[in-house]
Order: C-alpha cells, then sequence, then structure tokens
C-alpha cells in the first residue's frame, strides 16, 4: 500500500530521535503506517493530510522506542550478573496525555483540532 511519507520523511521531522527511530525495521515501519492510515483519513485532513500523518506517525514510532509508562523510571543497575531496578510504576496515562506526551503527538493535535467537521443542519 502507498503512504503519503516515507520512514526517511518521517525521521527527519523527528530528527531528534534519529538513533532510536533509525533501528525500527522495515515491518515496524509498516505497522506504523498501517495504524495511522485507519486514523487520519485524508477526506477529513484535506491540505494538512501529509502533515497529520507525519506527526502522527512520528508519535506513534517515538512511542515505540520508548519504556512502558507504567514501568517507572530505571534507578540502579548492576553489570555483575546483570540487575535493574526502577522507581514505583505510574499509572498508565489517558489517550489524552499519552497523545500529548511527545511534541509530535502535540503537533497532530494541533492539525486536527483546527479541522472542522462539516455538520448538516435538517
Amino acid at each position: 500500500m502507498a503512504y503519503p511519507v516515507t520512514a526517511e520523511e518521517v525521521i527527519d521531522v523527528a530528527h531528534a530521535e534519529r538513533a532510536k527511530l533509525e533501528t525500527l525495521s522495515t515491518r515496524q515501519w509498516d505497522f506504523i503506517f498501517t495504524m495511522v492510515d485507519k486514523l487520519v483519513a485524508q477526506l477529513r485532513f484535506g491540505d494538512l493530510y501529509k502533515e497529520g500523518f507525519t506527526y502522527l506517525s512520528a508519535h506513534a514510532a517515538v512511542m515505540m522506542t520508548t519504556r512502558s509508562a507504567g514501568e517507572g523510571t530505571l534507578s540502579g543497575e548492576s553489570l555483575g550478573e546483570f540487575s535493574q531496578s526502577f522507581t514505583m510504576a505510574v499509572n498508565n496515562p489517558t489517550p489524552m496525555q499519552n497523545i500529548l506526551s511527545t511534541i509530535y503527538g502535540r503537533q497532530y493535535t494541533e492539525i486536527r483540532d483546527t479541522i472542522v467537521d462539516p455538520f448538516f443542519i435538517v
């Protein structure tokens, strides 16, 4: 399936995350683009379709390469007999908190919020 952007274009937008995003496989990028394609409708986004698709793809890719929200932060680590410990886990974020957790999700939200859905008066 043809998508409006490539993985390289998304990485260019999320250039601060380049090192992490370049580790994603072609299958992972295909998964991201398939999911985003279901959420960003060209008819609804119109002229902002490519931008909305790109920012939501960047958000999804960054989220795919970050630690789970409920896991807590890494507080200790050893090398001999490898061990890790985490701080108290946090509650999982709501969907709105999740989309706002990256700059790319916030950019997507701004674009999405500028779109006025048509309505009809009968």
